[in-house]
């Protein structure tokens, strides 16, 4: 059974991807010791 995109599931596709940004983006925030979306900027970008 395939799985439609997110893109084009409405808002059960929506509620999906929101997910799977938070699980991905949390760990990260933690690991570079934010506490908010809003201290994240370039200055957390390795060069």
């Amino acid at each position: 059974m395939k799985t439609a995109l997110p893109a084009t599931a409405g808002q059960a596709g929506v509620d999906r991807l929101l997910a799977i940004m938070e699980k991905d983006l949390r760990p990260n925030m933690v690991l570079t010791g934010v506490r908010s979306v809003g201290e994240i900027g370039p200055h957390l970008l390795a060069r």
